[in-house]
């Protein structure tokens, strides 16, 4: 059957996921921040996931009128945010502290502040569509672009009054919004690639601006300490250039090797596979992390990549895990459709071309 999937996207999408594990092995697992988390891994991961998000946000054929801000709002409901309360709960419950009035007010939601952090940008950015739609008239692409600027500018007005008024602070730390101000410009990055994506990939293609690129990042990388210390603001000046420049190289390899990284491809129906999972793994993996902090003992107190790498043998059983319990939940409809999003639909398809 033909969808309108784009393979590299979804391999790409696969990629996040599997940072954002390692991640989480790295902080929850080891109780470490080794080198590589520090330097590459925190500074990428999560602005490519939001990325990625606003890449496939993009849709150009949706009249936004009432009728179609209400029904997205309200399926991005269904999907971001029922199930990150569900999950966040059963897991506070039974593995966590147990109060549930924490996982309430906690900012961080014991981890699934992204689902709900995403779900406001997602609503930002219906926000701005709808506004455009009803002033009644076409919208040109410097119009397009000056209003997504805007949602980006309204976001940081919030960030900051939150610090001058304590209620706003108190509903930016319920609501996760406190996030926004950090990954909003990347989701926003991803909706303006995605529009303009042939002039951002032309854009890309000179080899002039990659090697630009290239050298940006591994500039900021190498000299970050040196930026923190002594430039004002250094540290979101350097985290800001490193995840704006890694995205365009992650995203960029994975488009000029997507022959290799096609379904075709072991490695490539792989990560394409988990890619179209990242839902469910990401609201079930939180479950299946170990807790062995002594195993950062192991490589002492300088780095050691190769010992930090063998992280990324706990990320593909974690993955693992994850896939059997969503394959499992996925066998009930409604449970499906609540937790992760499953369409009655296509079940009603598929059963209908089995006849």
């Amino acid at each position: 059957m033909k969808t309108n999937r784009i393979e590299y996207i979804d391999a790409l999408r696969g990629f996040a996921i599997l940072l954002v594990i390692f991640c989480h092995i790295e902080i929850h697992s080891f109780q470490n921040q080794a080198f590589l988390y520090t330097h590459i891994y925190k500074l990428i991961h999560m602005p490519l996931f939001f990325f990625i998000s606003g890449y496939i946000a993009l849709q150009n054929n949706k009249v936004w009128d009432t009728h179609t801000f209400l029904q997205e709002s309200m399926k991005k409901t269904r999907i971001l945010i029922v199930p990150a309360f569900l999950f966040g709960l059963i897991y506070t419950y039974f593995f966590a502290n147990g109060n549930l009035a924490i996982f309430i007010s906690d900012i961080s939601k014991q981890g699934y502040w992204f689902t709900i952090a995403l779900f406001e940008m997602f609503l930002v950015y219906y926000t701005a569509n709808y506004i455009l739609y009803r002033c009644k008239q076409k919208v040109s692409n410097h119009t397009f672009i000056a209003a997504m600027f805007m949602t980006i500018l309204g976001v940081y007005l919030l960030k900051i009054s939150s610090l001058h008024y304590k209620p706003i602070n108190d509903f930016m730390n319920i609501t996760s919004f406190y996030y926004l101000p950090f990954y909003y410009p990347h989701f926003i990055f991803g909706v303006i690639a995605a529009k303009y994506k042939t002039y951002f990939e032309k854009f890309i293609d000179n080899s002039y601006v990659m090697a630009g690129t290239l050298i940006i990042f591994s500039t900021i990388l190498g000299f970050r300490p040196f930026l923190i210390e002594h430039l004002l603001g250094g540290k979101e000046i350097s985290a800001c250039i490193i995840s704006f420049t890694g995205i365009i190289v992650v995203y960029n390899f994975f488009r000029k090797y997507q022959t290799n990284l096609s379904s075709s491809t072991k490695l490539g129906a792989s990560l394409q596979y988990i890619g179209k999972k990242t839902l469910d793994i990401y609201l079930l993996h939180y479950f299946f992390l170990p807790y062995i902090p002594k195993i950062h003992q192991l490589w002492g107190t300088s780095p050691n990549l190769i010992m930090e790498l063998i992280g990324f043998l706990l990320v593909f059983l974690v993955i693992g895990c994850c896939l059997i319990t969503s394959n499992i939940i996925r066998l009930s409809d409604f449970l499906g459709y609540w937790l992760f999003g499953t369409k009655y639909s296509k079940v009603k398809n598929k059963s209908e071309e089995c006849k």
